[in-house]
């Protein structure tokens, strides 16, 4: 109770991120900006979710805690993956199967990748506690 203010409110500083908060991918975007540029990494002005190097050949996209890196060779990559092994726990994933969430099935040859959500349907029907359809 000491902490409520006249007015009925609690005030309090957030130190981290906290998921769900509308804030999330603004304090992210701002730390890991923070952290990549000391290593030459910059956003691209015309997408803050676009990012570079000054002179590494490597374009990656950034969504809250997802990186989604097109690379020309595994050395330049390992660069970044350094860089955020730094502050970061990380997994790498070089099939580039999984980002944001989709599965990515990639047809390089033929130029195109299939996007797909297995079990998202399912999920949904079981957490809204709605009926298989028959």
């Amino acid at each position: 109770m000491k902490k409520i203010d006249k007015d009925g409110y609690v005030y309090c500083k957030i130190q981290l991120d906290m998921y769900g908060l509308k804030q999330a991918s603004i304090l992210a975007y701002n730390l890991i900006k923070e952290r990549l540029e000391p290593a030459g990494y910059f956003p691209i002005k015309e997408s803050n979710a676009l990012w570079k190097h000054r002179t590494r050949k490597k374009i990656f996209a950034f969504c809250v805690n997802d990186f989604g890196v097109k690379y020309f060779d595994k050395d330049n990559t390992q660069h970044l993956i350094d860089v955020l092994d730094k502050h970061y726990d990380i997994t790498v994933d070089w099939t580039g199967r999984n980002y944001c969430g989709l599965t990515l099935k990639w047809h390089y040859k033929d130029g195109y990748v299939d996007v797909s959500m297995p079990g998202y349907i399912e999920q949904a029907l079981e957490q809204f506690q709605h009926a298989k359809p028959k």
